[in-house]
Formats: C-alpha cells, structure tokens, sequence
C-alpha cells in the first residue's frame, strides 16, 4: 500500500514537471516571437523582421517540440534511468559524450528536415495576405525576398492616390486541439497594405499591427473632400513597407499626428462638408439595418452585392466572423449580432458551433427561463430593476425563441414589473 502511494504521487510530480515543462517552453516561445516583434519596431531593421518572420513561420514549431521532447528526457527519462542504475549495472554502457552527441544531431537533423519540407509550401495562413508581384509566394520565396532586401538595403518609392492603395484588416481561420483531442477553428487577424509598385504590379504587405491601416482608412474618407496622396518607401523584393509618409507604419503617435495636421490644414474645406458627410452615414446606416437582419440564410456574396449597390463599402461597416454550422449551407450568413455589426457565416458544415434559443414567452416563469437556458448551454445577460418588490416577467429578448444563435454568443433579456 506504501508503495502504491509512492508511485501514485512520483505519477503525479512527473506529470507536473512534464507540464511545467511545455508551458515554460511555450513561454519562452511566445516571449521571443514578441521580442523579436518589438525590437523590429523599435530598430526598423530588416534584418530583425527577416530573424522574426523565419522564426515565427518556419523555425518556432520544430524547435519548440524538439527542445520539449530534450528537456522530457533529461528531466524524467534519463532520472528513472539513474533511480534503475543504483540497482543494476547496464550490460553496454555506452559514453555519455556520445549520447549527447547523438542527441545534438538527431535534434539539429529533424529542425533542417522539418524547415526544408516546409517551407516549400505557400506562407502560413497569418501570411497568405502576403503577395509579390500579384502572386503568392512559397515560405522560401518570401524569406528570401525579405533576405535579399535586408542585405541590400534598398528601397523604392512610389506616390499614390486611394485608387491604387487597399488597406485592409482581415481574418483567417487556423485550427486548434482542444479537450480530448478534437480539433476546432479559430480566428486570427491579419493586416495588410495593397498598393501598387513602380513597375505597375501589386504588392501585399502584411503588417504585424494595425496603426497604419487605421491611419490610411482615415485618410481615404477624406478623399471625397481634398486631394490626398500617400508615399509608400517599400523594399522591392519583399514588398515589406518602409515608410508611409515617411513615418513608420507602426509609430501610431506619428501617423496621428500627420493626421491631425492634415485636418488642420483643410479644417475650412472639411467644416463645409461635415453635415453631408453626417446625412450620408445616417442613410448607410438605415440601409445596413433593413439589410442585414433579414439576410439570415442568404448567401454571403448576395448580401455583399445589395449593399455595394447601395454605394456601401462591407468590409468597412460589417464585421465577418466564421463557424461550423449543419443547420445552414456553406457560405449561408447563420446569424446578424446587430449590436457589433457583425456577421457569422458558415465556413462548414463538419460540426455545430450554433445552439437554438428554447421556446418561452413573458407567460413562462422567469426561474423555468432561466433554467432552460442553462440547459442548452447559452450564456446570456438579464436586465431587471433589482428595487422592484413585485414579481418579475419576462419583457424583451435579444433574439425570437427558435433563433439559432453562436454557442460562444451571449443573448440578452430583460425583465419587468408585474403590476
């Protein structure tokens, strides 16, 4: 029984210690990927962003479980190897400077392997924003680009109208492993610059922030009023971004500033125009309302459609969230969160991210409400006038009971008085 003890609580140290190890190394992980992120920013230097980028895309993850499985043996095998050596003498020792060796290599081996394989294939998913020359590049394409450019260290400079300027904050979906290994998608966010070079093709930039994309979104809606232009220092290989205005595009205190001065500078010509400007986002506004709540089942390039005939920019004022829905059809808009504008279309159809809101009205007793809704998982907000003496009856909901909505959505009622 002693013993039993023994080696239930060794089971559970050695399980700490494994844990403590891969949280550490992930730490660590996530700890150079931003150092390396804010000495760019700092420095400017591309060299920094090349080491950033390699590290993030190509080198991270190999090196990652490499050094995780290394520690796991040092820390845990090669310790219940000692404990066993006190009692029995191994057959064929072998040299321990050997075994490091052996070690060293297979580990160095599997980082080259795994780095070659995959960087034959196109950039990860944080970087598919990312084009040369209108074309998506292969990891080796573009970290040589970024490499040729921080070796040379040369520039190009191009001055450009919003035609030929997109800036862009975008999502992708990549895949985690949850609880008992099932895989779901989750959402990141991307930021990008497209404009045109000198030669009259296009670039994408990725930005690793979003201060430069703010700045230009607010410049271009000032277009309608006064002339603007945008100089863009870009390095040609890489099509990375140097300097927009001759200001980093990521010292958001600059950009703002530049911003500012141009208002500044037009304040008369801008004062004139406010109140058309007002008119106009109150029709923008109506419209996105008619439209939007009724689009639940329709396609989501139908619904893009209606409104830019509408003279309304989507990606502007509608906010695009994907999900795993067997309810709707693939590309079917699932659910309108008026409150956020934003949208939650189906991407497939491989699981259920949706739940439906259980039928009740302002007869059902609160408390049978409120346990119904516990029981099919929503979480949800109530508003109630905790002063009230009386009893309480259902008032208004978010959404009509039978709604399908998001299963991480958090849908609101409130509650009223009963005379």
């Amino acid at each position: 029984m002693i013993r039993t003890k023994k080696i239930n609580k060794e089971s559970i140290l050695s399980g700490i210690r494994i844990a403590g190890i891969i949280i550490g190394m992930l730490i660590v992980d996530i700890g150079i990927q931003f150092g390396l992120e804010q000495l760019y920013f700092n420095t400017e230097d591309l060299w920094i962003y090349f080491i950033y980028v390699f590290f993030k895309t190509s080198l991270s993850f190999p090196l990652f479980w490499v050094t995780v499985i290394f520690l796991i043996y040092l820390v845990e095998i090669k310790r219940n190897k000692k404990e066993s050596e006190e009692f029995e003498e191994p057959e064929n020792p072998l040299d321990p400077e050997k075994k490091k060796i052996k070690w060293k290599l297979i580990a160095i081996g599997f980082i080259i392997i795994y780095c070659v394989i995959a960087n034959f294939f196109k950039v990860s998913k944080a970087y598919e924003v990312c084009k040369i020359n209108a074309e998506t590049p292969s990891r080796w394409a573009y970290n040589i680009a970024l490499l040729k450019d921080a070796a040379s260290g040369d520039t190009e400079v191009v001055e450009l109208n919003f035609d030929k300027i997109n800036a862009r904050t975008t999502t992708y979906n990549y895949t985690v492993i949850s609880g008992r290994f099932r895989s779901r998608s989750r959402t990141g966010l991307t930021c990008y610059i497209k404009y045109e070079n000198k030669e009259g093709s296009t670039h994408n930039a990725m930005l690793e922030s979003e201060e430069a994309v703010t700045y230009l979104n607010k410049l271009e809606k000032l277009t309608d009023r006064i002339d603007i232009t945008v100089k863009i220092e870009y390095y040609p290989n890489s099509g990375t971004i140097k300097y927009i205005n001759d200001i980093s595009p990521y010292d958001g205190e600059k950009l703002e500033a530049h911003y500012n001065s141009i208002l500044e500078q037009y304040a008369n010509i801008l004062e004139k125009k406010l109140p058309n400007e007002e008119e106009e986002g109150i029709r923008q506004t109506k419209i996105i309302l008619d439209v939007m709540p009724n689009s639940i089942g329709k396609k989501l390039s139908e619904v893009k459609s209606i409104l830019e005939e509408e003279c309304i920019d989507f990606e502007k004022n509608i906010d695009v969230r994907y999900l795993s829905s067997k309810s709707f059809g693939i590309g079917e808009i699932a659910f309108w969160e008026g409150k956020n504008r934003r949208i939650y279309v189906v991407e497939d159809q491989t699981e259920e991210d949706m739940v439906k809101i259980p039928f009740f009205d302002e007869n059902t007793p609160v408390d049978e409400i409120f346990d119904m809704l516990n029981e099919a998982g929503i979480s949800f907000t109530c508003y109630a006038d905790k002063s009230w003496t009386r009893n309480y009856a259902l008032d208004y909901t978010e959404c009509t009971p039978g709604t399908m909505i998001p299963k991480n959505y958090t849908f609101t009622l409130s509650l009223k008085n009963i005379p």
